[in-house]
């Protein structure tokens, strides 16, 4: 199971900023707003119940939501408010849960802006809060999103205080400052990768027998993992001691030696994840259009036969009419002397036995 970070905040607070940067990361986000949009796309029977009670003014031109009008509709009205959230907040929940279900990185990031309200803390393992000052809210609220101050001082009244907010908070970033704006904060990783503390993994675009959304954003990793663990200020024991830890930094290893092989013969490591949660570590590509799909695991045999599971998903989904398929299925592993082949032809291959 994945352990879950829930990341909440007011209106304005920059919730979206924040959630980019664990993007960049590669970390998997859960998104309460992404989730809201999905359940009443165009066509969908939620949205055909919400113009049946609104009325057609409710959809724009082309027949999505008109979210702005709705908005004014149910901050302006407590009784139109309850029956959205009635109708909606099922919906959301369950495909949020399955979402969740579905995660097998390490950690993923909750990110819910009325995680409070809606008593989803149940649901994480922390919690971070984003905080602003109320001030800072209106001004980047009004803004963004061209509301006057009165109907975004309503949603503020909506949602928990903010002292009642920071109650719930393992964690806070205080996000009151403009000056680390994004492109400061691009800047700085440019520099980063300048310098080679930091280096990115272009995502795989491969062809599919069914329509996927594939995620294409690349994957940071730290270019030895030994930065982040002097970073960290920790050393054998304590990664002995945190092993989701000791896992992020194994997967960072891997990558590391995986690419230097690779480009050793002309080829390079690219990594995979769709909007269905399935994902692949990496995919290791050569110039002549041969590949293999990897996953990285720190041991243990549940770990391996997740991962094989996800191997045999991938392999399935790629359209063999339009590519080839994959030359390997491998799952590189921290323990062990030697390498083998199970009898579904995925190959167990430790760390060490890599440059074999």
């Amino acid at each position: 199971m994945t352990y879950i970070v829930g990341l909440t905040g007011g209106i304005g607070s920059g919730k979206s900023t924040i959630t980019n940067l664990f993007v960049e990361l590669g970390v998997p986000i859960v998104d309460a707003d992404i989730v809201a949009r999905e359940v009443v796309e165009k066509g969908s029977p939620l949205l055909a119940q919400i113009a049946e009670h609104f009325g057609e003014s409710i959809l724009t031109e082309e027949g999505e939501l008109n979210r702005a009008e709705l908005r004014k509709k149910v901050f302006a009205d407590e009784n139109e408010k309850n029956w959205l959230n009635h109708l909606l907040h099922p919906a959301i929940r369950e495909r949020m849960l399955a979402q969740l279900n579905a995660q097998t990185a390490p950690y993923t990031l909750f990110v819910v802006p009325l995680l409070i309200e809606n008593k989803l803390t149940t649901l994480c393992d922390r919690v971070l809060v984003i905080d602003v000052k109320p001030e800072t809210q209106i001004a980047r609220a009004s803004s963004r999103d061209h509301n006057n101050i009165q109907q975004i001082q309503s949603i503020m009244n909506a949602q928990v205080s903010r002292e009642e907010r920071l109650k719930w908070a393992d964690d806070i970033i205080s996000n009151d400052t403009e000056s680390l704006n994004e492109d400061t904060i691009a800047s700085y990783i440019n520099a980063l990768k300048n310098i080679f503390v930091v280096e990115d993994m272009p995502a795989w675009n491969p062809n599919l027998r069914s329509k996927t959304s594939i995620r294409t954003s690349d994957t940071r990793y730290y270019v030895d993992p030994s930065i982040a663990s002097a970073s960290l200020g920790i050393g054998p024991k304590d990664l002995t001691n945190d092993l989701n830890t000791m896992g992020l930094l194994f997967e960072t290893l891997c990558v590391r030696d995986l690419r230097v092989y690779a480009e050793s013969i002309g080829g390079n490591v690219l990594h995979y994840r769709d909007k269905s949660g399935l994902e692949c570590d990496t995919v290791i590509h050569l110039k002549n259009g041969r590949y293999g799909l990897a996953e990285i695991k720190l041991g243990g045999q549940k770990c391996i036969e997740d991962a094989a599971e996800n191997l045999k998903s991938l392999s399935n989904k790629i359209d063999t009419s339009k590519m080839p398929a994959p030359s390997f299925l491998m799952i590189v592993i921290g323990i062990g002397e030697f390498a083998y082949k199970r009898e579904d032809g995925i190959f167990i291959v430790p760390i060490g036995c890599l440059k074999n």
